[in-house]
């Protein structure tokens, strides 16, 4: 007879608390993604080819 085993697993605080900043990373990405995009193609004073960032 064999019997079905359960295991539950979670994240500790320490790991929960590490989330956190690439969550945000990507909530900000989500937000900007219109300009991001613009950027990357050159619009809003951008050369366009390269990183949106300075």
């Amino acid at each position: 007879m064999s019997r079905t085993v359960r295991v539950e697993y979670a994240l500790t605080p320490l790991v929960r608390g590490m989330l956190e900043p690439p969550a945000g990373a990507c909530r900000w990405a989500t937000e900007h993604q219109d300009a991001l995009l613009d950027a990357r193609e050159g619009g809003e004073g951008g050369k366009g080819g390269g990183s949106p960032i300075g």
